[in-house]
């Protein structure tokens, strides 16, 4: 699956408010999601670590225990977002300048860049503060 918007309109139009999905373990993305949290209003999103969800729950979305290990993922009513993209749409669910880094962010142009960041920081989570054993997945 890419890291796009899928057809999944049909199973997240329930989807309110949106979700970030993201590696609960993993104590960099933890601290990312909590931090995320806090910038937005309160009630249009929430987060939840994929380790809550079954493989069912999972497979609504159009994902599975490998997706959501590897990258974190945006849930709400348009359908699912995966990597930088979700970054950028969990940014655009803030208020203020971060909606406007998500709106820059989510361009085509800057996912040319914005792709191959995610995918350094991700690689190399285990590397950065607050890193778990699990962050070295």
């Amino acid at each position: 699956m890419e890291s796009g918007i899928t057809s999944l309109s049909r199973y997240c139009r329930f989807v309110e408010p949106s979700i970030l999905i993201y590696d609960g373990d993993c104590g960099v993305c933890e601290r990312a999601a909590r931090w995320l949290m806090r910038q937005w209003p309160e009630g249009r999103a929430i987060i939840c670590p994929f380790q809550e969800f079954s493989s069912e729950a999972l497979r609504r979305f159009g994902l599975n225990e490998t997706l959501v290990a590897t990258q974190v993922w945006w849930v709400d009513s348009r359908g699912v977002l995966g990597a930088e993209r979700a970054v950028a749409a969990a940014l655009r669910a803030s208020d203020g300048a971060l909606r406007w880094w998500g709106v820059m962010l989510d361009f085509r142009v800057s996912r040319l860049i914005s792709g191959p960041i995610y995918r350094v920081v991700a690689t190399n989570r285990h590397r950065l503060p607050g890193a778990t054993v699990a962050c070295q997945r």
